[in-house]
């Protein structure tokens, strides 16, 4: 059974994608600054969507490969002993306003990602 070039590049940019997402999570998980995880979250998922052949089909895809990693490991990474905790021990949450923060952060991360996706795919056209 063989692949096809398309099918090899994708399999290469989902691997590419997770990778870059782990390490944009990982990059928030340990910063203060929204700007820099937005601006990595943008820039990487621009690169991956420019380097898509398939275009505008997987921009989805690359938004969901790479954007979910930044608010899974801000709240696993603490669990596990390797981050700091959220949200502070010191500020009381009730497990709704928890839940929004969660899903508030996530729609962020996944809204920057799809952009940036987006944004690479118009490169690739002008390109």
């Amino acid at each position: 059974m063989s692949l096809s070039k398309d099918r090899l590049m994708g399999f290469g940019l989902s691997a590419a994608a997770v990778v870059g997402g782990i390490a944009i999570g990982w990059l928030d998980a340990h910063t203060d600054e929204v700007a820099v995880t937005i601006v990595a979250l943008l820039a990487f998922s621009s690169l991956v969507g420019c380097l898509d052949r398939l275009g505008t089909r997987r921009a989805w895809l690359w938004a969901l490969l790479i954007g979910i990693w930044v608010p899974l490991l801000t709240y696993a990474l603490p669990l596990l002993g390797l981050g700091r905790s959220v949200p502070d021990p010191g500020t009381p949450h009730t497990l709704p306003s928890y839940l929004a923060l969660t899903g508030f952060a996530m729609l962020i991360c996944l809204t920057g990602a799809y952009a940036g996706a987006w944004i690479g795919r118009g490169l690739r056209q002008v390109l």
